[in-house]
């Protein structure tokens, strides 16, 4: 891509030696065709023309299409659309995240209430081996565990459909999986960021 540079005429531009003979040759073949002079010089104005040298020199059209592909870049790159898509995909990844450390944790307690098994069976072994007496029964922890687990994914099933609303809630939420946690705040940063800098 070429770039080109505007300024003020003051003889020290460089421009390719261009006669009336270039010119006219260019136009020959329109000049015959048409037998018009304007619609001639109209055509080489739109498609530009080739110097002495055999550089190209853009007419309208090339300059036009330069113009609406940089507008183009330019809208893509500030399209607020792609940036709420992005901020929707990773609320969805924070939430899924979530979801699935809480759904595991409520797992885990179910088992351990129902006396299957207990993820701190290594720990409360290596206590009675040692000899201390455990205050809190398993029972009670495993019963807690389920009850903060059902209320987190209580919480997180009735979050609004919307990202701001969904944005809104999770600020006070306090995350389970500290991955999911990470990732919030993070997204939290990025949204601060870009309201600072629109």
């Amino acid at each position: 891509m070429y770039a080109y540079r505007y300024s003020e005429w003051d003889g020290s531009q460089d421009v390719p030696p261009l006669d009336a003979d270039d010119v006219l040759a260019s136009i020959t073949d329109d000049l015959m065709n048409f037998g018009d002079l304007q619609h001639a010089l109209r055509n080489l104005l739109q498609r530009g023309m080739r110097d002495p040298l055999g550089q190209r020199l853009q007419g309208l059209r090339q300059l036009l299409q330069q113009l609406r592909q940089q507008r183009h870049q330019m809208l893509d790159h500030y399209d607020l659309s792609s940036a709420f898509d992005d901020i929707q995909k990773r609320l969805q990844e924070i939430v899924r995240l979530e979801k699935e450390t809480v759904e595991r944790r409520l797992d885990e307690a179910i088992r351990q209430l129902e006396g299957r098994e207990s993820p701190l069976r290594a720990f409360q072994e290596a206590m009675k081996e040692a000899g201390v007496q455990q205050d809190q029964p398993d029972r009670q922890f495993a019963q807690m565990l389920k009850d903060i687990a059902e209320k987190k994914k209580g919480f997180l099933e009735s979050l609004p459909e919307d990202v701001g609303g969904q944005v809104k809630e999770l600020q006070n939420y306090e995350f389970m999986d500290p991955e999911a946690g990470r990732k919030f705040q993070e997204l939290m940063e990025m949204l601060k960021q870009a309201m600072m800098d629109s």
